[in-house]
């Protein structure tokens, strides 16, 4: 039982901590407002965590079970195009339902500076560029889509998710993103990037 309690402990320290870069950016998160935030003492905090560094771990960690998610929902689909449309809309959905995780994995001043959190980032960040290239050359190879150059494609869907979501913060969070992914998907279908199944 008290390894339960330290886990949820844990994950409320980080919740935190993304809340706090969210709204007030990464030079305000320090222990001192963290155990202010989840009204415990700075010392309790140390006993879950080394230090601030180590919270910062822990805020990827937490980044990195969403991509572990991605790569169990598009596990055993078969269909490419579908596959596509999955990996598009899970990264819409999980920042329309969590607009806190944009200011992390898009915070400049958190990570580049830290190779000790760049490098966790990049890590994961390459992982979801394999996958998407694996499943745009899964299509290819079996004639659903068109034959392009699968990086171009990849970089073009990849930058597209990027300035929709940073474009969806800017404007406070006043679009669904999930309708501009649906306008995105139709006009990769309409260019024939992907071809019609009838």
């Amino acid at each position: 039982m008290k390894r339960r309690s330290t886990e949820i402990r844990k994950e409320q320290i980080v919740e935190e901590a993304i809340g706090i870069i969210h709204n007030h950016g990464f030079s305000a998160l320090s222990i001192r407002e963290l155990a202010r935030q989840v009204q415990i003492t700075e010392g309790a905090i140390y006993r879950h965590f080394t230090g601030k560094d180590d919270i910062l771990t822990g805020v990827l960690n937490r980044i990195k079970e969403f991509t572990n998610n991605l790569f169990d929902e598009l596990k055993g689909i078969g269909d490419a195009r579908e596959s596509l449309r999955r990996f598009i809309f899970f990264h819409l959905k999980l920042f329309e339902h969590k607009p806190e995780l944009v200011s992390i994995i898009f915070s400049d001043e958190l990570f580049e500076n830290n190779s000790g959190l760049s490098g966790p980032l990049k890590e994961f960040t390459s992982q979801r560029q394999k996958l998407l290239l694996e499943l745009i050359e899964e299509g290819m190879s079996s004639n659903v889509f068109l034959k392009f150059d699968s990086r171009v494609i990849a970089t073009m869907i990849q930058g597209y998710i990027r300035l929709t979501i940073k474009r969806w913060k800017w404007s406070g969070y006043k679009f669904s993103l999930i309708k501009q992914g649906e306008i995105f998907m139709n006009t990769l279908e309409e260019i024939m990037l992907i071809k019609r199944i009838d």
